[in-house]
């Protein structure tokens, strides 16, 4: 869907080890699309580009429920982080 409509983008799949750091890194800039499997849930620092907190932030958007809410929650706490500004939403078909 974001190849058909011409939406630049990034995946994050811990297929990719080498451009995973240059990855997360674009992940909070202004404008940045990254589709990222659960290996983006732990231990994923995204630092917020210049003026991106005054734009509302991070925003993460789930696309599935997991059988651990443990995995939905870390997922939910990459946006938000340490007084950042931040949101999260989950649609489930």
């Amino acid at each position: 869907m974001l190849k058909k409509n011409g939406i630049p983008h990034n995946v994050l799949n811990a297929k990719q080890h080498k451009g995973e750091a240059e990855i997360v890194a674009r992940a909070g800039q202004k404008g940045a699309v990254t589709i990222a499997t659960n290996m983006a849930g732990r231990g994923t620092d995204i630092k917020l580009g210049d003026g991106i907190k005054e734009l509302g932030g991070l925003h993460i958007i789930g696309t599935e429920r997991h059988e651990s809410r443990r995995i939905d929650l870390q997922l939910r706490g990459r946006s938000g982080r340490q007084g950042d500004a931040g949101s999260s939403v989950f649609y489930f078909h």
